[in-house]
């Protein structure tokens, strides 16, 4: 792999929906339908615009990162930005190519600076950091005329400030089809790359914002001190264009469907979130690398590589796949979860859930009707997930979190779901005297922290699973979000129960504790 570095991309992603594939719009490079049910889902929040020949539909509904509304919303089209004159419209596979070959249509110049891995990139592309030291390598998909966009230059800088050594940061472009401007400016910021100015030029485009236009390029780089003449005829190389093109090409293949979007150690997030939501993410990964190179001896660049790849094919999740093996699980233990149901169960749903959103209160009647179509083999849990952009949730939980060990936790979970438009300080400290919770200690605890510490336990818990919604639920290590239909739940408890027996028949695990026994047994990396 010559000159890529097999690094973490952390893709924030939620901004412009249908991160114009522009050059290579229509053609399949990675985007699997359950990413464009999200790209739906969030239309209203971002630049409407999505691939052409792309159509979407969606169902359920979730409280997302950037608060994505429930009900559908079809996107049409958008004409794909075109070619240069010289260039062809679209690239059609060659009589000798293999539909299995997505390389063979792309032309050779575009595909040099394609890496080998969807993970890697090359020294010359732009980054913040050292790799040879960096945990956790994150991987930014902008477009400079994209408003949710320019909200990463706080967001990195207050990465960078947090973890000095362990964190990098790279930028690709992902230019959308409806914004004019965005490929002129990521050609004029890939012009300033070669003068050693990239990031300085990336915040100052972000600066101008959606007011982009022909005549700020040259005003910016004077500004910057860049070398005029340079910058023109740099500005004007052919390769720069073939550096965007590939890009957006492996965008797609990373499941980048949208501007912004992030991937960490190459764990998907999309969307233009405060510092608080990835801080658990962050964290995560820095401790997984730690524990990799200890206890496999293995160098930086092997572990993060490693973990890495294993973030990947977690998010492959998210496709309409039904791979059964174990490494498509994700670990979300029960210790120190609240649960009802059976006492030793086949099955564990656990839900991350958020006191504040109104589709976690309905979703919950899906596991409970579970659990009466399944007796005795399903446990029903929940773990803390309150939303940023919520402002009771994380009090809400602290509660929870409190009335736990009180041993009154489904009491207080009951009464704040049964009352979600009174869910104030005041309004829960009410309900927790109603069911003979003493206010004194639980101040006593918030203080001391002890509230706090068990939700964060449960959002670093999520992190690691992946979790970027509310309500999500995990069975038997499979994650679903939303509140899906009845059948389809039904179906995925099915598929555990089956994989379930199956297991305790090869004398791969035993009935009794059969549910901490699966999550040992789920790969770690």
């Amino acid at each position: 792999m010559k000159d890529d570095l097999v690094l973490i991309a952390l893709v924030l992603s939620v901004g412009c929906v249908g991160a114009g594939l522009g050059y290579y719009a229509g053609k399949d490079i990675g985007m699997s339908e359950k990413d464009r049910e999200w790209q739906v889902a969030i239309a209203d929040l971002v630049c409407p615009s999505t691939p052409s020949g792309v159509s979407t539909t969606t169902s359920g509904a979730v409280t997302a990162p950037a608060a994505a509304p429930p009900s559908a919303v079809v996107v049409k089209p958008a004409p794909s930005q075109p070619l240069p004159p010289e260039e062809p419209v679209a690239f059609e596979p060659t009589p000798e190519a293999e539909d299995d070959d997505p390389n063979k249509l792309i032309p050779p110049e575009v595909a040099k600076y394609i890496p080998n891995m969807v993970y890697g990139f090359s020294a010359k592309t732009p980054t913040l950091g050292d790799p040879k030291t960096a945990r956790v390598a994150i991987m930014v998909y902008g477009d400079f005329q994209c408003p949710y966009s320019a909200q990463t230059v706080p967001l990195i800088q207050e990465i960078r400030k947090n973890y000095p050594t362990d964190i990098s940061v790279t930028f690709r472009n992902l230019p959308i089809d409806t914004h004019d401007q965005a490929i002129p400016a990521a050609k004029a910021a890939l012009a300033a790359n070669r003068q050693g100015k990239f990031w300085e030029y990336h915040d100052a485009l972000y600066d101008v914002g959606q007011t982009l236009d022909a005549s700020m390029y040259n005003r910016i780089a004077a500004r910057l001190g860049l070398d005029m003449d340079k910058f023109t005829a740099d500005f004007a190389d052919k390769e720069l264009d073939y550096i965007v093109q590939a890009d957006t090409i492996i965008s797609g293949r990373a499941g980048a469907t949208a501007t912004p979007t992030m991937l960490i150690n190459g764990r998907r997030y999309m969307g233009a979130m405060p510092f608080s939501s990835f801080k658990h993410v962050i964290e995560g990964e820095i401790e997984r690398v730690n524990d990799l190179m200890k206890s496999e001896d293995l160098n930086l660049f092997a572990a993060r590589g490693r973990i890495t790849e294993s973030n990947f094919k977690r998010n492959a999740r998210t496709d309409d796949r039904h791979d059964e093996s174990l490494d498509a699980l994700v670990r979300v233990p029960r210790e120190g979860t609240p649960m009802k149901g059976a006492d030793d169960p086949l099955v564990s749903i656990i839900v991350f859930s958020d006191f504040e959103c109104s589709h976690c209160a309905k979703a919950e009647g899906l596991a409970q009707q579970l659990m009466d179509d399944f007796p005795g083999k399903i446990g029903f849990g929940f773990r803390h997930h309150p939303m940023h952009f919520h402002k009771n949730a994380r009090f809400a939980a602290q509660a929870a979190a409190f009335a736990q060990s009180q041993g009154k936790f489904w009491a207080l979970h009951d009464k704040m779901y049964q009352n979600q438009q009174a869910i104030s300080e005041d309004d829960i400290r009410s309900y927790m005297v109603d069911i003979g919770l003493n206010v004194d200690i639980f101040d006593a605890q918030q203080k001391a922290g002890t509230n706090e510490s068990k939700v964060e336990h449960d959002l670093k818990v999520a992190a690691m699973a992946g979790v970027q919604a509310t309500p999500t639920f995990s069975i038997n290590g499979r994650l679903k979000e939303g509140i899906l239909e009845y059948d389809i739940m039904k179906a995925t408890v099915e598929q555990a129960i089956k994989q379930a027996e199956d297991l305790i028949a090869r004398n791969i695990a035993t009935r009794d504790g059969f549910y901490d026994q699966l999550v040992n047994l789920i790969p770690r990396y």
